[in-house]
């Protein structure tokens, strides 16, 4: 599970500004999951809870993950 937090908009993954934006697919299963997840750990949105799963998993992968282009 997650940190323990007060206010998960202070989640540095959350506070970044968004200028992009991506449409996915998911299961009803892992959408059920996702939503559990953010209630549990007091994210304000789903959308708070999807990046900060997403940073935790790059992290998790760690040098296996290499970019394909150079950011600008």
């Amino acid at each position: 599970m997650a940190e323990p937090a007060q206010n998960r908009d202070a989640d540095p993954a959350s506070t970044k500004l968004v200028d992009k934006q991506i449409v996915i697919s998911l299961t009803s299963e892992l959408r059920e999951r996702i939503e559990d997840f953010r209630f549990l750990n007091r994210y304000n949105s789903i959308s708070a809870a999807v990046r900060y799963l997403i940073e935790k998993g790059f992290e998790a992968e760690g040098e296996k993950v290499t970019p394909l282009r150079k950011p600008k």
